[in-house]
């Protein structure tokens, strides 16, 4: 599944203008300096209306994975603060400093995760960022949601045909 919010816009923006400018376009008859005709851009203009759907869904994979050209964003805000006072990571960075050990700080989750304001509604949290194992968690998770969503798309299909059938 391609996922990024950027390329998805370019992506869509692309196909937007190929479909919305598809009778002119189709009347120019783009030919290459080589030939007699764009080999390549008419591939691209035969396929404008899955180039305008791929954009779509990028960008709202992009959104889901909170990515944009590769980057991760935070739009939301997290759903997780930090349970430590100032006074505590002071000290912590002092006591660092003077045994020159480098201090590891957890986020537990029972003070560190905000109940009031329930799950991270749409996408990713952004403090998975700061967690030793972010790409083995958001490999693990687009994988799963690329099975789940791809099962789906077949099992619509099975029922598309089958109702031909009938």
């Amino acid at each position: 599944m391609f996922g990024d919010l950027g390329h998805g816009i370019i992506m869509l923006l692309a196909g937007l203008w190929m479909v919305l400018r598809e009778e002119n376009l189709a009347a120019r008859n783009i030919k290459d300096e080589a030939s007699s005709e764009s080999k390549i851009f008419n591939m691209f203009f035969g396929g404008r209306y899955i180039i305008l759907l791929m954009g779509i869904f990028s960008v709202h994979a992009g959104i889901l994975y909170n990515d944009i050209f590769a980057k991760s964003f935070n739009l939301f805000g997290s759903k997780w603060r930090n349970p430590f006072s100032e006074l505590e990571l002071d000290s912590w960075y002092n006591q660092s400093v003077i045994s020159g050990k480098e201090v590891m700080i957890d986020l537990p989750p029972l003070p560190s995760y905000m109940h009031h304001s329930g799950p991270y509604w749409f996408g990713v949290d952004p403090v998975w960022n700061l967690a030793e194992n972010r790409l083995n968690f958001s490999n693990s998770l687009k994988m799963k949601l690329s099975v789940i969503l791809g099962i789906t798309q077949m099992t619509f299909g099975v029922f598309l045909s089958l109702l031909n059938y009938l």
